[in-house]
């Protein structure tokens, strides 16, 4: 992220977005520790990992109102999730 010229606020949701999904921590405390706009770029890229369910036309829609700064969290995350596949273990 920072290579792609990333602010303060997006590496910071980087390192972060997956907190409230996969730890006690809320969103509020979220908010309280890290300020509004990381907790708004962690909760959009939370809402999109939440439309894997929904058809292509609502995911498409999502992703065309969605702030930019989200789209490409997102897709740095899909990314580094590709380049470290070699480290789960076989199914």
């Amino acid at each position: 992220m920072a290579g792609l010229g990333a602010d303060d606020q997006m590496l910071c949701a980087a390192m972060l977005h997956d907190t409230v999904e996969d730890t006690p921590l809320t969103m509020p405390a979220l908010r309280r520790a890290f300020g509004i706009e990381v907790a708004a770029l962690v909760a959009g890229v939370t809402a999109l990992d939440r439309l894997k369910a929904r058809q292509t036309a609502d995911v498409l829609a999502a992703i065309g109102s969605a702030d930019n700064r989200v789209v490409l969290l997102k897709m740095a995350d899909r990314l580094r999730n590709m380049r470290t596949l070699e480290f789960l273990p076989p199914r």
